[in-house]
């Protein structure tokens, strides 16, 4: 097994099993309210979406939900399970046959008593080339919103749809995605 020796100490850290490969990096502006990553690559295991998100929005909560739609589908055919924590409360959540896409509460609205502040997201898909079995999403994702909204949100999900994932939309939620976002996606080779 090959690895590499780090620290003085002797850590021993094993190699890693796959690597990331940069696809495709939106940076939205002026009013637009969804990006698309399409004609994705099939030769990946999984994909990986990560994000920095702010939202045009002025009103309503300062964490607001973005949406990730596989292939553009808007059918009721995702399952979603969520956690969300904002340093008082926690609560956990679980929806069937939601049409809108697999949401995230990463984007961080403009009206926010946090002006520079954006919300971060990092979204796992697993075997999304498969044409046999349906998709899971994993994601992770926050913001510093000093307590008014959720600061961390956990979620699995599933979309159910045996067709390979060949583009992914992302759409915010409430009004248009502000200047400073980014949103990007790789590729993981697999072992």
């Amino acid at each position: 097994m090959a690895g590499i020796q780090l620290g003085l100490i002797g850590s021993y850290v094993p190699a890693v099993s796959g690597s990331f490969e940069s696809i495709a990096t939106s940076t939205p502006s002026g009013g637009t309210t969804s990006i698309t990553f399409s004609s994705i690559p099939q030769t990946f295991k999984s994909l990986q979406v990560r994000s920095i998100v702010r939202d045009t929005s002025t009103g309503g909560y300062d964490a607001i939900p973005v949406n990730i739609r596989p292939n553009n589908d808007a059918t009721s055919i995702y399952a979603i399970h969520s956690l969300r924590g904002d340093g008082t409360t926690v609560t956990a959540d679980g929806y069937t046959g939601q049409p809108q896409g697999l949401p995230w509460a990463a984007a961080i609205r403009s009206g926010s008593s946090n002006t520079t502040t954006y919300g971060v997201m990092i979204l796992d898909i697993i075997d999304y080339t498969s044409t046999s079995k349906y998709k899971t999403l994993r994601m992770i994702s926050g913001g510093n919103v000093n307590g008014t909204g959720s600061v961390i949100s956990l979620d699995s999900a599933l979309w159910q749809s045996t067709s390979a994932i060949t583009s992914l939309t992302i759409r915010a939620d409430s009004t248009a995605f502000a200047s400073g976002t980014t949103i990007s996606l790789y590729g993981i080779k697999g072992a």
